[in-house]
């Protein structure tokens, strides 16, 4: 039984074939519009918060980004 069953298995191991899909990417234009994000000063102390988000935004600005403003609930949560 045991040896049955061994080869029961051995032949379902071989049996199996890896999942075949075509699957075709074409990317012939890009957006050039840049992407809006919204970087709030970051919580704790308001110096160095708004700083770093200065830092942020401005990379933002030299790269492909646009910024916006930012809107919404502010967190009051204190680190």
């Amino acid at each position: 039984m045991k040896r049955f069953l061994l080869a029961l298995a051995a032949l379902a191991a071989l049996s199996i074939t890896p999942a075949q899909a075509a699957l075709q990417v074409d990317v012939t234009q890009g957006n050039a519009q840049p992407l809006p994000i919204a970087i709030p000063d970051f919580i704790g102390d308001a110096a160095t918060g708004a700083n770093i988000a200065g830092v942020v935004r401005a990379d933002l600005e030299r790269g492909q980004g646009r910024r916006c403003r930012a809107q919404g609930r502010q967190s009051s949560q204190q680190d």
